[in-house]
């Protein structure tokens, strides 16, 4: 984390799943963004990446991660897995991936309710 501050010259570490990889997906593979969590304030450049992972608007530098579900670890990536996700987003061939993840989210969120 600190490294993160340091060399990206971000104020705060802030993260997400990207939507349809995070917790609630069914794959082992889970897809994270590290990013400056005051990004809104402080970062000025956008990020189309970071946006078409995430949905949203972002700014500034950040770093892919991506946790084993079955090693309990992270797992080294490459520069081709995090483009191919990008390019995925960009043609929207992940759309069901984050539709089952809302719908899961949504159904957690009614047991909470009860």
């Amino acid at each position: 984390v600190q490294d993160g501050l340091k060399t990206y010259g971000w104020s705060a570490v802030g993260s997400q799943f990207i939507p349809g990889y995070g917790a609630g997906a069914s794959g082992d593979d889970l897809w994270r963004i590290f990013f400056d969590d005051n990004f809104l304030a402080v970062q000025k450049a956008p990020n189309p990446g970071a946006r078409a992972l995430l949905g949203t608007t972002s700014l500034g530098s950040m770093v892919v991660a991506c946790f084993d579900r079955s090693a309990g670890q992270d797992r080294p990536i490459s520069c081709y897995e995090v483009a191919d996700l990008i390019f995925k987003r960009q043609q929207g061939s992940d759309g069901e991936k984050i539709a089952y993840e809302a719908e899961k989210g949504k159904e957690q969120m009614a047991m909470f309710e009860k």
